[in-house]
């Protein structure tokens, strides 16, 4: 309870594809939370392409059973309806084990509503569409952040959709009260219609890059190699709203010259993924904006696929004794400044493997 408030094709003329079941992904916010009650209710936003809701993590930090419920509707969650849930449609609901402090509780993929009509189903989303999200225990048991950004802002972000700052919900049922704005934690799964195109492997772990390591029979890894920066911007040229993408891609362009260096290149790494995520100030590196600017603290977390046999501890560390080149200043509108993990301290772990 909150303090202080009230309770594949051959190749040819067109670009190769795979089959878009195959095109699985996910967007998950940090597991971080300072509060609780019994849900959430925020908007994810689609870009260029449609998308099917497949499954869904939330957070708790209780290893006991407990009855959720999962709500959506076409549209921001404050349109129409704002007490009941008569422009709500259930999707999901029954009963999970909490899996404890710092990690997801996945709902049963066979608990998620699915129309085999995608024009019809609510799990499928047009692209450049707003969809609300209402998620709930009966119990007060969910758990999820406050914040300083404002509601509708990005949380998170990639390529293909935006999860946007919402509202706690102090009741369950969901009555007339809500707690705004806060950050909701968890993951959303998904497929990609539309194509998942062979020659762009950002984001979709299911892209068959060209490689000399082209065979099926190969085991590969995935690493997430983890970035934390403040970051200086003009407000003015850069609304809030849009920071964490515009991160996003800053990255991706700058990683993706690092894998064609000479140093880099052969070790056939693929970018498949970057998350940009809004962070608290840390109190050793606080985010002190200069006259005229705004300052937040971004995480962005890159996923690299790699064969089996390059350690996870050798592409970090890789990326980090690199982290030099990104204290950049881009066009006049940002700055960024390092102050994440150092090199030396995934060295550490290569040496000790």
């Amino acid at each position: 309870e909150e303090p202080g408030e009230e309770p594949g094709e051959e190749p040819g003329e067109e670009p190769v594809k795979v089959d878009v079941a195959t095109c699985s992904k996910e967007i998950t916010t940090p597991y971080t939370a300072d509060t609780r009650s019994f849900g959430n209710m925020f908007n994810v936003q689609t870009k260029s392409k449609e998308i099917t809701v497949t499954g869904m993590s939330l957070y708790t930090d209780l290893t006991k059973d407990l009855f959720y419920e999962v709500y959506t509707k076409r549209g921001s969650f404050r349109e129409d309806d704002l007490v009941g849930l008569d422009s709500w449609q259930l999707i999901a609901s029954g009963n999970v084990i909490g899996a404890g402090s710092g990690v997801g509780t996945p709902i049963p993929s066979n608990h998620i509503l699915q129309s085999g009509d995608s024009d019809n189903s609510m799990t499928t989303i047009p692209k450049n569409t707003i969809q609300g999200f209402y998620v709930t225990f009966t119990t007060e048991d969910i758990k999820y952040s406050d914040t300083s950004l404002s509601e509708g802002d990005a949380m998170v972000s990639n390529s293909d959709v935006d999860v946007l700052v919402g509202v706690g919900v102090p009741d369950y049922p969901r009555g007339s009260k809500l707690f705004g704005p806060r950050e909701w934690r968890g993951q959303i799964e998904y497929i990609v219609h539309d194509s998942c195109e062979a020659n762009n492997a950002t984001n979709s772990y299911s892209s068959s890059s060209p490689t000399t390591q082209s065979s099926s029979s190969l085991k590969t890894l995935v690493t997430r190699v983890t970035y934390l920066f403040n970051i200086e911007y003009a407000p003015y040229k850069v609304p809030s709203s849009g920071l964490l993408h515009s991160v996003s891609e800053i990255i991706e362009r700058e990683v993706k010259l690092m894998l064609v260096s000479d140093d880099l290149e052969s070790l056939h790494l693929f970018l498949t993924e970057v998350i940009s995520t809004n962070e608290k100030s840390l109190v050793e590196y606080p985010c002190v904006p200069a006259k005229s600017t705004s300052c937040a603290t971004v995480k962005t977390m890159m996923s690299f696929e790699h064969d089996a046999t390059l350690s996870s501890e050798r592409v970090t560390y890789e990326f980090l004794r690199r982290e030099g080149s990104l204290v950049i200043d881009i066009e006049g509108k940002y700055y960024f400044t390092y102050i994440g993990v150092q090199a030396i301290e995934a060295q550490t772990e290569i040496i000790l493997e």
